[in-house]
């Protein structure tokens, strides 16, 4: 549980023969992984109690009803200001209840995407291991420096032409 994610890449690559890329060959890469995970007393996998909370919150702003919400919100509030003759502090709450509901829903919609976007390497990355005839220097390489990622844009716009 102590190593890094890139001593785990490294690791996985080592560890990787062809026999192991065979469609019926146990790869190392499922015990490694549940080597790995760390697990809480349910069984499921642990996140931390941020990530689960804005991972929630991103779901429940994500739902068709939390527009409706917010309209329905934003109506009751323009007519209390009316009833109530618009006193003077009445758009330095509206203002600061926007600035932090936005602020608040801007990390959580970066960490929902910074998540997915993880997972999604995650999972490429998966399947160019299970592919024999794939390039594993592929693996993590949105790590790799912007030079070596243009050089490799470039090498693949000219197998493309040819």
């Amino acid at each position: 549980m102590g190593s890094s994610p890139d001593s785990f890449v490294r690791s996985r690559r080592r560890s990787q023969t062809p026999s192991a890329k065979t469609p019926n060959a146990k790869t190392p890469s499922a015990k490694t992984r549940s080597a790995h995970a760390s697990k809480t007393s349910s069984g499921s996998p642990h996140r931390r109690w941020s990530s689960r909370q804005l991972h929630r919150l991103g779901v429940i702003g994500s739902h068709a009803w939390a527009g409706a919400t917010v309209f329905g919100l934003a109506l009751a509030w323009t007519a209390w200001g009316i009833a109530s003759g618009f006193p003077s502090y009445w758009p330095v709450i509206l203002q600061s209840v926007t600035s932090i509901v936005t602020v608040v829903m801007l990390f959580a919609i970066q960490h929902m995407q910074n998540r997915d976007q993880v997972v999604i390497q995650r999972k490429l990355d998966e399947i160019l291991r299970s592919i024999p005839q794939a390039d594993n220097q592929l693996i993590a390489f949105e790590e790799a420096p912007d030079e070596h990622i243009e050089t490799l844009t470039e090498i693949n716009k000219q197998d493309r032409l040819t």
